[in-house]
């Protein structure tokens, strides 16, 4: 299933935005990275965004009921716990997004796609220490997943861990990352490190959702 930057964006900023204007006094940019997942099996009619739903005239409700009877007789079906998860996490409907996604990583404990939505949900709730975990272990299955490794530098920002934060974000650095994810990471630091930051605040101005 591919998720359209955009969709990943909306998603992301309307969870993230909400719980770092409560917990810190400035905001952290994010970005969040779009992943496939195979076709169903057999008979299953296959993944779609919410959006997606909609064009094709099925409504968002009647989409999660034929993904529940879909997984009433294949409560494993990793493909319809990850699409279900993300039309609830798309609709606000947090709680229930982050049951389905804990039953997804049952499944499949190392799914990029779903350990990602977990931490997210996570810092939404304000349990850094889970979102931690979860991103950890992105990164502990692809070292390479500079967008969870940003994640990783705002929690430790937000939990008032500067010398990690700084070192996660220098590391980001080191990386040779996107134009925007560099200025990002550039703008943590300075915030951190008391310098002036070109946009006021750390993560400005990333050119929106994904």
């Amino acid at each position: 299933m591919k998720k359209t930057e955009t969709d990943l964006i909306k998603k992301e900023i309307a969870v993230f935005i909400t719980a770092v204007a409560l917990s810190v006094g400035f905001l952290g940019g994010i970005f969040y990275s779009a992943f496939n997942t195979p076709s169903g099996p057999p008979g299953y009619p296959g993944p779609q965004t919410a959006g997606q739903a909609a064009q094709n005239g099925l409504p968002g409700e009647s989409r999660i009921e034929v993904l529940k009877q879909e997984l009433a007789v294949n409560p494993d079906n990793i493909n319809a716990l990850i699409e279900l998860g993300d039309i609830y996490f798309d609709g606000n409907r947090y709680q229930e997004a982050i049951s389905i996604f804990n039953r997804a990583e049952e499944v499949d404990p190392v799914n990029i796609h779903v350990l990602n939505d977990l931490g997210i949900l996570s810092m939404s709730t304000g349990n850094y220490d889970a979102a931690l975990e979860k991103f950890k272990t992105v990164m502990d299955v692809d070292p390479s997943h500079i967008h969870s490794l940003y994640h990783i530098g705002v929690i430790h920002r937000i939990k008032g861990d500067t010398d990690k934060a700084v070192e996660t974000f220098e590391q980001i650095l080191s990386m040779n990352p996107e134009p925007q994810l560099t200025e990002a990471a550039r703008q943590e630091i300075a915030a951190l490190k008391n310098q002036p930051s070109p946009s006021g605040f750390p993560g400005a101005d990333l050119g929106g959702r994904k």
